[in-house]
């Protein structure tokens, strides 16, 4: 078979009758057919009609096929607010068998009654339901009063998505809230379900302690106190796999000596329960037929309804809310009640200063906000470093200007003299190295972080995004199976259209913050006051200017259409940090580079002067425009993260205050076996997930694509310290006390974040993460643009020979230190060796020393037989 490109329309696309094809094709539902019906509705009734399988019936206890717009589904009314939503009678039948063994055995616990039910695969998420457990997986919620207008076109989609979700494997609830407002939809994963969805998307996780582990014996590394701050210890001994579901009893937490309850309950940690959930949710639209081709081989096609999918519905407000839960409250509400991990966390890590519990904040929050903290923390102590020398060159430049007093220079060209003095260069030197040999600590420190987290294969293996569009089909070069690409000339045009519109954006920018800096001395002339309120000018249009960039940015990534998360992630980290580099970077390289000559020519034209510069050099108005918008964005970034959110709380809170109170007061007359508030509840009052760029999903939906702020969240988190990585790297030697302030800055940040994720957000979904992707590179060109900029800034320090100086020890640096640690390379290939011997059966190889001792032996003793002849022979 050729690998020409072929459409989608005609649906013959396999000539390889033994194999199977999985494709995904937009649904446009809204595209009406001649008689007028929906063309994604009628799609949606032959496949929900397909699938019911059970007899008309009703009960007592059930209610057995609401048929609604086209579609059957079965519903289980309990009393006081909550109805139970299951596919078909086989589950109907489970769960009333089940909720008759638990009133015949009410001593039974949860853990027990999972296990009586081993063998029914929703076995975990009825019981959950039947002992009220307080943890759905996700929440969605409605409002029960709704405009007119869209009620019954609301209705109709929420029956018809809750359905799909019922069809994807998942266990749905409904409850009304204690005053009957607002409906709140709770969602149950159940546990074989999490299981087949983790083989799908091949999710490593660590194995049992095998008896091969005995056989090696491997050098543990120790770490000095000052080193660990620096360095991280692995697990030499750790055994990790992709996960697979009949293999199960061999995976870490899944012992042949646990119950199925016990693993059920406890196999998945909150981050990866709520990962697996939210792919399962976010992909329920896509509807999985089977068509044959010409030559009757099979081709399974994913119909993707987009008005179902969760973004739609988010966006036009058919639910308001979407959002997975905290483990219980932030501190124990009773002295016997047990801790919860989000309670441990507050007081481990938010209440104390010292060093992160990573493994516990990956746990709880997922590998990819794990590795911001792993990432933020590393770089915050490395600090220390340019913050202790900076402060010896500004002290060296105070004890200098008090004892020489350099009167003949006046004014701030004496002051300059502070940062400006014989330590400039050794520091400019000092910075460009370190800044070599912070990076390639991080990757060391990230290769061992990755290793013990089992994602170092997370790229590898990642499936592709739900809002990827495929127009063709080809034959994938790897599993010789078809697939649904994008040809490749497409991209290359929607990546010639995307570049232009970032290039010209990027030339706006720069023209306005240029004619700012350039005219800011004809229009205000009143000496070094003129200075500070263009850099206060160009700060206020810095900010500005970013938060209309970053819609633009999310849009033409949108319209790339990438394959997978890393790659979108990539591209809209690439085109947001190339903007912001101009945004925040361009007037101090303007001054760095240009103002001395271009000014003279423009500015002299209105006020006759003989330098672009106010002063003998470029440095006190170079220290100046750093120091402000380095501070001024620090700022306003605590500003808007800690100072008006605890503003907003002190307003709200006594409002809030009595609604919990009242709300606690009538949860306690309730049937639930809980009588106090849901977690839910609690977590609705939240503000959501979103990093303050916008405050509700309502704003969100403004975008084409929703989830958008899932990528933008993690970006805007690294995003701010790598601009700080700038500035310190390539403008510190103007300002020695840049580290310093970004020290104290991000000390503050640790704290406020674990604060803000802890308590005062809701609890974001545990997306995984290999490495910073797009930054890591963004920070290697950083650094090597900082030999330039440092150079430039001590060039009348320094000669031509010193530049080349400082590349040749930066390169040193770069080649002397190696990226990933020898003990994480040795680790990685026992990994692998021991995983063929556990899963793949494979024999181990013998020793070298005893093959060698046995050829030995057979030297000998095929001498000892030629001796033996000769001696006949004699």
């Amino acid at each position: 078979m050729t690998n020409q490109e072929k459409k989608p329309d005609s649906y013959t696309l396999l000539q390889e009758p033994e194999k199977h094809v999985e494709i995904a094709i937009d649904e446009q539902d809204d595209d009406k057919s001649s008689n007028g019906s929906s063309k994604g509705s009628n799609i949606f009734k032959d496949f929900a009609n397909k699938h019911l399988r059970c007899r008309k019936e009703k009960s007592s206890d059930a209610e057995f096929y609401i048929e609604k717009y086209g579609i059957k589904r079965i519903c289980l009314v309990k009393p006081d607010r909550e109805v139970y939503l299951l596919l078909d009678g086989n589950d109907v039948t489970a769960f009333l068998e089940m909720q008759g063994w638990i009133n015949n055995n009410p001593h039974k616990s949860l853990e027990q009654t999972i296990t009586e039910f081993e063998q029914i695969d929703k076995a975990d998420a009825f019981a959950k339901i039947l002992y009220d457990h307080p943890l759905p997986d996700f929440i969605l919620k409605f409002p029960n009063e709704e405009d007119v207008k869209n009620i019954v076109s609301n209705t109709e989609r929420r029956f018809k998505f809750e359905w799909l979700l019922l069809k994807a494997g998942l266990v749905v609830e409904r409850e009304e809230d204690i005053s009957s407002d607002n409906t709140y939809i709770k969602i149950w994963a159940p546990f074989h379900r999490l299981c087949k969805e983790a083989h799908h998307m091949r999710i490593k996780l660590p194995l049992n302690v095998n008896k091969v582990t005995s056989d090696f014996e491997l050098v543990e590394e120790r770490l000095s106190s000052i080193r660990s701050r620096f360095s991280r210890k692995i697990d030499t001994k750790k055994e990790s796999a992709f996960f697979k579901k009949d293999k199960l009893r061999q995976f870490k937490g899944a012992e042949l000596d646990k119950d199925f309850g016990e693993i059920a309950l406890n196999f998945w940690n909150g981050a990866k329960r709520n990962y697996l959930t939210h792919h399962i949710i976010i992909t329920a639209n896509q509807i999985k037929t089977e068509n044959l081709t010409r030559n009757e081989s099979s081709t399974f096609t994913k119909r993707r309804i987009r008005s179902l999918d969760i973004k739609a519905l988010l966006k036009d407000h058919v639910y308001t809310t979407f959002f997975t839960l905290h483990d219980g409250p932030v501190e124990s509400l009773s002295t016997g009640e047990q801790e919860n991990l989000r309670s441990k966390l507050y007081r481990t890590w938010v209440k104390r200063y010292g060093k992160q519990p990573l493994e516990e904040i990956r746990e709880y929050f997922g590998e990819r906000l794990g590795l911001y903290f792993a990432w933020l923390g590393f770089y915050t102590t490395w600090l220390t470093i340019p913050g202790i020398l900076g402060f010896i060159t500004v002290i060296f430049g105070l004890i200098r200007l008090i004892i020489v007093k350099h009167g003949f220079y006046g004014g701030v060209q004496g002051i300059s003299t502070i940062w400006d003095n014989e330590l400039t260069f050794p520091y400019a030197l000092a910075i460009s190295i370190w800044a070599t040999c912070f990076l390639e600590s991080w990757k060391r420190f990230n290769a061992a972080l990755v290793y013990d987290w089992d994602t170092s294969d997370f790229e590898r293996e990642e499936r592709p995004r739900p809002e990827f569009k495929g127009t063709v089909f080809q034959k994938s070069p790897i599993t010789s199976k078809q697939e649904l690409t994008f040809p490749f000339k497409e991209q290359i045009k929607k990546l010639i259209v995307s570049s232009t519109i970032i290039i010209a954006s990027i030339c706006i920018v720069t023209i306005t913050i240029g004619v700012l800096l350039t005219f800011s001395r004809a229009w205000i002339n009143i000496g070094l006051l003129s200075n500070v309120i263009a850099s206060f000018v160009n700060l206020a249009t810095v900010l500005i200017l970013n938060l209309v960039y970053e819609r633009l940015a999310v849009w033409l990534t949108d319209y790339e259409n990438h394959r997978t998360s890393t790659l979108y992630e990539d591209s809209l980290t690439l085109k947001i940090y190339l903007f912001d580099f101009v945004n925040f970077y361009s007037a101090l390289f303007y001054i760095l580079l240009f103002k001395r000559k271009f000014v003279r020519a423009v500015v002299n034209e209105f006020h006759d002067e003989e330098d672009g510069c106010q002063y003998q050099s470029c440095m006190a108005e170079l220290t100046i425009q750093l120091a402000i918008i380095l501070i001024g964005k620090q700022t306003v970034g605590q500003i808007q993260e800690i100072f008006i959110p605890l503003l907003r709380g002190k307003i709200n809170r006594a409002g809030l205050k009595k609604e919990l109170v009242m709300l606690a007061k009538a949860y306690e007359t309730t049937t639930r076996k809980l009588k106090t508030v849901p977690q839910w509840i609690w977590d609705n009052k939240l503000a959501p997930v979103d990093n303050n760029i916008r405050s509700e999903y309502q704003e969100l939906g403004k975008f084409k694509h929703l989830f958008a702020f899932e990528f933008i969240q993690t970006i805007n988190l690294i995003f701010f310290t790598v601009v700080q990585y700038g500035f310190i790297s390539l403008f510190a030697t103007a300002f020695p006390l840049a580290p310093f302030f970004a020290w104290l800055n991000n000390v503050s940040e640790i704290r406020s974040d674990a604060f803000k994720y802890i308590k005062a957000l809701r609890r974001p979904v545990g997306f995984q993460a290999q490495d910073l992707g797009m930054w890591e590179q963004i920070l290697h060109v950083v650094s090597l643009l900082a030999v330039i900029t440092n150079a430039t800034i001590i060039a009348f320090h320094s000669s031509y020979m010193r530049e080349h100086f400082v590349f040749f020890i930066k390169a040193l640096f770069a080649y002397a230190i190696p990226d990933v640690p020898k003990s994480v390379r040795i680790a990685i290939e026992r990994e692998r060796y021991l995983t063929r011997i556990v899963l793949e059966g494979e024999e181990s190889d013998a020793d070298e020393c005893d093959d060698e001792k046995e050829d030995n032996n057979n030297k000998v003793t095929n001498d000892e037989q030629n001796q033996g002849l000769k001696e006949k022979e004699v």
